[in-house]
């Protein structure tokens, strides 16, 4: 299956050159996106933080609250909310390995109450993971959060934006960016990494803000759909595209196109308006593809520890 491409016309022509117009003459990213950047929790630095979680406890919690989640048709972003308060939690010096099953559960009682779900429907779904959970950790169950202790570890940032925030609107953005050109493409890119970015934030632990990884996953979807080839990622002195191209492979996903059937010209309009989706510039790119890359292959391994 090939990439939705319409026949190059003047009208794209002048998009790409508004595109290129809006990047060259900004020197940060559009207000929107500043906004979200804004928002982000703080990226602390982890080495002096406390080790309180093994990798796959971690990953135990996830999907404990993941399947809670989705029993209660709470909506997926909510889960990219629930993992990165966890983390957040987890840099905190009050928290523990005992009280990783009440910290989960006390996650999960604020994302559904802010869905406006919490009943005793999702109260005795939320005992039940929990007990789950602590029997899985070999955790006495003890220690009680409430939530608002929760909420003060986390920093009060129960809504930054998190990797799924960034993969929606860039996708959308780059809709727009390209005047629908390729919609049926992108649409199939958004519901990909939202997959992908599921898995990757289960197994493995993102040491990136999310918004530079999503522009990494969405480098690997556009090259998985067809619409952009790897030596139009390379930035400026960049003779190979070998270790890049090893990278894109590292994706374990289906492709949508075999490989890039634009021309030139046509992945250079796409990477302009790329780079005005997600404010980032072609060394961001291509660094952020091989980050994306290394974790989808931890994120692979430790899955199939799990098992």
């Amino acid at each position: 299956m090939t990439a939705c491409v319409r026949d190059p016309s003047e009208r794209e022509a002048c998009a790409a050159a508004v595109a290129a117009a809006a990047i060259a003459s900004s020197d940060h990213p559009d207000e929107l996106l500043a906004d979200m950047i804004r928002r982000e929790a703080p990226r602390p630095d982890r080495r002096d933080a406390p080790k309180t979680l093994e990798p796959h406890a971690r990953m135990q919690c996830l999907v404990m609250m993941r399947d809670v989640l989705a029993v209660l048709k709470v909506p997926r972003a909510s889960f990219f909310q629930a993992a990165a308060v966890l983390d957040m939690c987890l840099d905190h010096e009050a928290s523990s390995v005992e009280a990783a099953p009440e910290l989960c559960a006390a996650i999960g009682r604020l994302l559904v109450k802010a869905d406006g779900n919490y009943d005793a429907r999702s109260r005795e779904v939320l005992e039940r993971a929990t007990a789950w959970l602590g029997e899985s950790l070999g955790c006495g169950g003890g220690c009680k959060l409430q939530d608002r202790a929760v909420l003060h570890m986390a920093g009060w940032r129960l809504y930054a934006p998190t990797v799924h925030d960034y993969l929606l609107a860039f996708c959308d953005r780059l809709d727009s960016a390209t005047s629908g050109s390729f919609r049926d493409s992108i649409d199939w890119v958004k519901g990909q990494l939202v997959e992908a970015a599921q898995a990757i934030v289960v197994a493995v632990r993102l040491d990136s803000s999310p918004r530079a990884f999503a522009s990494g996953l969405l480098c690997h979807g556009l090259v998985a759909a067809g619409l952009l080839g790897a030596p139009a990622l390379l930035a400026a002195g960049t003779t190979s595209s070998k270790c890049l191209e090893e990278d894109l492979r590292a994706m374990p996903w289906p492709r949508r196109a075999s490989h890039c059937e634009l021309t030139e010209g046509q992945q250079r309009w796409v990477v302009d308006c790329l780079r005005l989706a997600t404010g980032a510039e072609r060394p961001e790119l291509q660094q952020m593809v091989g980050v994306v890359g290394s974790a989808a292959a931890a994120a692979q391994a430790a899955l199939q520890r799990a098992l």
